[in-house]
């Protein structure tokens, strides 16, 4: 019997925090914007009741972050992205202040965006988790039904090649220390979560919450010849263990990745469901190299979702970014700044072991970076260290493709 229960005192500090976000982002927002309000939103994990609260010897963490969806009224326009990370930089500041340190991140839009929201997995779990925190109750109705099987394959790929690039930064250090810290094995927990969540996106299978996917992957693990590039069960197993740890992350987080080769198995696993995925995804035989298989799937896509893609991120940018023009129309005709970005992240994360044996040369590493949309690299400035690099590539991920869809 697999339980994913929290224990009564943790649920107390759980609905406490939850509460106070609320209560402060509510507030804050009512009192900067409301006559343009029409409702405040929250999704993701905290949405579900699934938020990760830590008390450290400073006080209360939010691991992850609070998403935010503000809905404006119809001929509202959205304040600047400076103002809005302003405002979430307040919501920040005041829950501080009563003892909780959190990640605020807030997005706006008209309600026209809601109904027009296409098939993908913000807007199924935006409708169907999503909480109105005020404002008008059934506002989140206004996204279009989705049935779960609908949902697009890619998405479950995207999902995959995003968890990879997050976890970029820390990946080197955490393959050679003897012990993680609960905030070192967060990112590791969210990838191995997300596994089972992108493969049961992929195979039309998908459920709302963490507890009921990691049940329904034993489920699959425990059928015959299950369609999956690996055997599940041992994956289900991390997975339940995940589960938990998610849910109650005081758990001691040393028998959740008791040696580095659990960590190194998230990324063999990772490596192959990315394959598998993109194999079907183009019909092509599992003989092919990974850079063949990018060649494929670039091959596949609309010229018109790169232009997008380049053209939000030149608006992005602003008059700021005008020096890289030159270099995104050369590389519009190959791929959109999402894929670039991906091919160098999931290409980096790949060689993680080697790269935390110290395995890139001066050459690899200038090499990896030039093929970034956003080299962040200035005449006379240093030469980029691996550590530098996968800073820039998580930096290249949220400027340009975690905004947008393109």
């Amino acid at each position: 019997m697999h339980s994913f229960s929290v224990q009564p005192g943790e649920v107390f500090h759980t609905q406490h925090w939850e509460a106070a976000i609320s209560d402060t982002a509510v507030g804050l927002l009512r009192q900067a914007m409301e006559p343009d309000l029409l409702a405040i939103t929250l999704t993701g994990s905290l949405a579900r009741h699934e938020g990760s609260f830590l008390e450290e010897p400073e006080g209360w963490r939010l691991l992850g972050d609070c998403e935010l969806l503000v809905v404006l009224r119809e001929h509202c326009a959205a304040p600047s992205l400076q103002h809005q990370q302003s405002l979430a930089y307040r919501i920040e500041q005041a829950l501080l202040q009563e003892g909780l340190r959190a990640e605020i991140s807030i997005s706006m839009a008209p309600p026209d965006y809601l109904r027009h929201m296409p098939p993908h997995l913000f807007g199924y779990e935006l409708r169907h988790s999503g909480k109105v925190l005020w404002g008008e109750l059934d506002v989140l109705k206004r996204i279009p039904s989705l049935d779960p099987r609908q949902l697009p394959a890619e998405d479950a790929w995207r999902l995959l090649c995003n968890r990879m690039i997050e976890l970029l930064p820390a990946m080197p250090a955490c393959l050679v220390q003897s012990r993680l810290t609960p905030r070192d094995a967060y990112p590791w927990v969210k990838l191995y979560l997300d596994l089972a969540t992108s493969y049961l996106i992929f195979i039309g299978e998908y459920l709302p919450t963490y507890a009921e996917r990691s049940r329904r992957l034993r489920q699959r693990a425990e059928e015959a010849n299950p369609a999956a590039p690996f055997p599940l069960a041992p994956l289900a197993r991390q997975v339940d263990d995940c589960t938990r740890w998610k849910l109650s992350p005081s758990r001691a987080t040393q028998q959740l990745f008791p040696a580095p080769q659990a960590l190194l198995q998230a990324v063999t696993y990772a490596h192959e469901l990315w394959r598998w995925e993109l194999m079907q995804m183009t019909q092509t035989e599992d003989s092919c190299t990974d850079r063949e298989l990018w060649r494929r799937w670039l091959g596949r896509q609309p010229w018109i979702n790169r232009v997008r893609g380049w053209a939000g991120g030149a608006r992005r940018q602003g008059l700021a970014g005008w020096k890289q023009w030159p270099g995104w129309a050369a590389q519009a005709a190959r791929h959109s700044p999402r894929h670039a970005i991906y091919a160098v992240g999931c290409e980096l994360f790949f060689r993680m072991p080697e790269l935390a044996r110290g395995g890139l040369s001066a050459a690899e590493i200038a090499g990896y970076a030039a093929r970034l949309p956003l080299t962040g690299h200035r005449a006379g400035a240093p030469e980029y260290c691996a550590s530098d690099l996968l800073r820039l590539v998580v930096e290249n991920y949220r400027c340009l493709a975690q905004p947008t869809r393109a």
